[in-house]
Order: C-alpha cells, then sequence, then structure tokens
C-alpha cells in the first residue's frame, strides 16, 4: 500500500469539497434560526475548558469556568443564548462513577485543557436557576499531543472487512459537526504517546472509539483510492468507574479487566468493568495472557476476557 500526497484530481475535488463544507459549516454557526442552527436542547455536546473566571464576587457568581463547544465559534449557554463561551458555577462529573482522586485527576486536566468532556448545561440549584453547571456524561483525556490539530474528530471501527486494500473499517464523525464519513487507515505513532497508550488507543477504536485531530493521507491499493488519517494528538474515554471483583459482577457486555503486575494471581482483587469489543482492527501488538496465549492485539485479549499477563509475546519472557 502506497501513502501519498493528494494527486488524483477526484479524491483531491472530494477532499477540498469537504473542507468547503467544514469551512461553511463553521462559519455558519451563527446564533439565529436564519444561519440553520437547530438549539441543543440540552442534548450533549463536547465541550472545552476556555478560561477560568477571575473576578471577585460572592459564589457561585464568580470563582467558576468558562466552557465553550468544540469546532463551534458559538455556544449555545444554559440560559438558551448564544455567546463565544460560557460561564458556569461547576462541573459536574458525578455520573462519570469516578473514585475521588480520578475525579481529581479528571478536573485538573480539564482546567488545563487536556481533557474533552461530552455533556449538558443543567441548572446550578434550585437558590440559583439563573445559573448553570456543566454535568458530565462523557470525559475524554488527551495522551499524545506532538503537534497542533484541528477539528476534534471521533473514529470507530464499523466492522467491515474486505479482502482487499483500502477497506473503510474505521467511521469518522467530526464532533459537534454533522459531517461523517470512512477511512482506511489509522495511524497514532506520530502523537508522541508512549507505546500502552498508543496500544490502548487502537484497542479503543473497537470498543469506546477515539477522539483525535490530525490530517488526511490518499492511500492507494488494489481495491482503488481511500483516505488514511495520522494523528497529532489523540483522547481516550476515560473508564466510567464501575469496580467489579471479588464478589461484584459486571454487565454481560463487559469484562472485569484487572490491571498488571497482579491480573494472573488477582481473582480476588478490584478491576475496572470494559466492553468487550464486537471486532478488533487487523493489526498486530502482541500481548501475553494470563492463560499463556500470544494475541495479536490487547483488544483480541478483552474479546477472549482473559487477563493481561505482560505485553509482548509470551515467549517474551
Amino acid at each position: 500500500m502506497n501513502n501519498q500526497p493528494f494527486e488524483s484530481s477526484a479524491p483531491r475535488k472530494t477532499f477540498v469539497l469537504s473542507l468547503l463544507c467544514i469551512f461553511f459549516v463553521l462559519c455558519l454557526n451563527l446564533p439565529s434560526a436564519a444561519a440553520g442552527i437547530i438549539p441543543d436542547a440540552g442534548r450533549p455536546s463536547y465541550y472545552v475548558f476556555s478560561r477560568g473566571d477571575m473576578l471577585t464576587c460572592p459564589s457561585p457568581y464568580c470563582g467558576g469556568i468558562f466552557v465553550r463547544r468544540v469546532n463551534r465559534f458559538f455556544t449555545r449557554c444554559g440560559d438558551g443564548a448564544f455567546r463565544t463561551e460560557c460561564y458556569v458555577a461547576d462541573l459536574d462529573l458525578s455520573s462519570l462513577g469516578l473514585q475521588d482522586s480520578d475525579a481529581f485527576r479528571v478536573l485538573q486536566a480539564f482546567n488545563e485543557k487536556d481533557v474533552i468532556i461530552r455533556g449538558f448545561f443543567a441548572p446550578f440549584s434550585t437558590e440559583f436557576p439563573d445559573l448553570s453547571v456543566l454535568v458530565a456524561v462523557e470525559a475524554w483525556e488527551e495522551k499524545g499531543n506532538a503537534w497542533p490539530g484541528i477539528l476534534p474528530a471521533f473514529f470507530r471501527d464499523n466492522g467491515i472487512r474486505c479482502i482487499t486494500e483500502p477497506c473503510p473499517w474505521i467511521d469518522v464523525s467530526i464532533l459537534n459537526i454533522p459531517l461523517s464519513g470512512s477511512i482506511s487507515e489509522f495511524d497514532l505513532r506520530s502523537s508522541g504517546a508512549s507505546a500502552e497508550e498508543i496500544a490502548e488507543g487502537y484497542r479503543s477504536l473497537s470498543t469506546t472509539g477515539i477522539i483525535a485531530t490530525g490530517h488526511l493521507y490518499l492511500i492507494s491499493g488494489p481495491a482503488g483510492q481511500g483516505l488514511g488519517f495520522e494523528a497529532a494528538r489523540f483522547y481516550l474515554k476515560v473508564p466510567n468507574g464501575i469496580v467489579c471483583g471479588s464478589e461484584l459482577s459486571c454487565p454481560n457486555d463487559m469484562f472485569c479487566d484487572i490491571a498488571p503486575p497482579d491480573a494472573c494471581f488477582g481473582q480476588d482483587l478490584r478491576g475496572t468493568c470494559t466492553p468487550v469489543p464486537e471486532a478488533c482492527a487487523t493489526i498486530y501488538a502482541p500481548v501475553c495472557g494470563c492463560d499463556g496465549k500470544t494475541y495479536s492485539s490487547d483488544c483480541d485479549r478483552l474479546a477472549a476476557r482473559v487477563l493481561l499477563d505482560h505485553t509482548g509475546e509470551c515467549t517474551d519472557r
């Protein structure tokens, strides 16, 4: 398979038209019905930290944070008004079921612009009905930030498998923008993340999905031409915090995964409920399961519901 710049006129036109569509969607994101913007109506959107509130006044009217919608010039705030950023008195992480230490880490990382929150605005309290709180339903933590990227998008394995390449096995949707498509390659190696984080990123394609920024490139193969994506930085979903192990079981579609190095002898230890993949990408990033078998990726290990012994082939020890 060859990676090359956009030289074919048809893919180039498609790519340019996609960029123009994105540009117009962004530019037309105005706070008016004439711009074609459908109000959020309380549906979860993706938000990032904009800035802290440095004003001095009685809390909670001051001391909160400002947030904005990802990929949008304007954000529909809790009071229904469109602004470039919205003031919220607090970030509510309670629905994520995190341990206190994890919640503190996520909150701190969000304030450092290293976390994307998917959530919605809700009243702060009955005492302060004119103030909002951002209620998180998902938190996505940054794992690689080697170089700047634009238009954060959500990537997920769509289950398609082909006998020839390129094969459009990954669905792509731009965050908070109704634009989607599919790609045939996904490369995390240039993101600057650790080997373990990159392996987790590839595994997440088949489970929770992954958020990333970067750029597209043209690929060609026996089946024609397609698109690949090189990630500049990526975000992994923060686990929902469902504790398992001992007498605490997981839902049927989840597996109680216990972190190494005690996994093989830790059946009585606490773990985290992890989604069982329905399909795994065809990559080779071997891990050794506690059953003594080498799996081609950590995704394949989870699909087999086997605890992790160590990364690498079992013969490495």
